[in-house]
């Protein structure tokens, strides 16, 4: 995964060390493109889905998604323009 580091979310999973995949179902793409589209600084995004929390603890999960997985980013190292985080997941399909 490669994030700029001027984001918002960038920032967060660099101080937790974890972060989430969510994979939308075809229902929820209007929503997931407006979260794509909208800063975090900007927009508190936390509440346009039920959040839940697997065994990191610290990666929040969108319920409404079917499948969901929750990385711990291990050692990264520096892209062509931002830094590069890589990570290994747990997850699975909801229902």
């Amino acid at each position: 995964m490669s994030l700029h580091e001027d984001h918002y979310t960038t920032k967060g999973i660099v101080e937790n060390g974890t972060y989430s995949v969510n994979v939308p179902s075809t229902r929820l793409l209007s929503l997931a493109d407006y979260c794509g589209l909208v800063s975090g600084l900007r927009v508190d995004k936390s509440r346009l889905f039920e959040t839940f929390y697997g065994e990191l603890g610290t990666a929040p999960m969108a319920a409404e998604c079917p499948v969901n997985l929750e990385c711990r980013v291990v050692p990264h190292a520096r892209g062509w323009e931002a830094p590069s985080l890589r990570g290994g997941g747990r997850g699975g399909t909801r229902r």
